[in-house]
């Protein structure tokens, strides 16, 4: 999974979905890997310039994830959303793992990382209109 996400940072998107699709085959659609999938998933649309592609694994993601806490899969759907600019629900996800990952010194490093760095990721705001 984090393959794939740096591939999507690094404008490799087509890259992503091929180590996407082979992690499906070994660790199924379910679960935490399916959670991240999606919302990976739906920043490689974005990188691809394909809105409605982006919207459905946004909320594939959000449907996947039955509590948004303090998790990864909560990370990379917060981190999706704001890729596709929307940054007040982005942020709030963050403030949500930040406050359910209280003792998680790894999690709460990577809402702060996350929390710089969001004014400098790349945002696709035409999503926004998009259903």
């Amino acid at each position: 999974l984090f393959l794939a996400q740096t591939l999507v940072d690094s404008g490799e998107p087509k890259q992503a979905f091929l180590v996407l699709e082979a992690g499906t085959g070994e660790f199924g659609d379910k679960g935490v890997f399916a959670q991240v999938q999606a919302a990976i998933k739906a920043q490689a649309y974005l990188r691809q310039n394909d809105p409605a592609g982006a919207r459905k694994m946004l909320v594939r993601a959000g449907n996947l994830i039955p509590e948004p806490g303090g998790n990864l899969a909560t990370l990379f759907l917060a981190r999706a959303l704001l890729a596709a600019g929307e940054e007040q629900e982005g942020m709030r996800l963050l403030d949500v793992a930040a406050r359910g990952a209280s003792g998680n010194r790894a999690i709460q490093g990577l809402v702060r990382k996350m929390r710089r760095n969001a004014a400098s990721l790349p945002r696709k705001t035409e999503l926004s209109g998009a259903s």
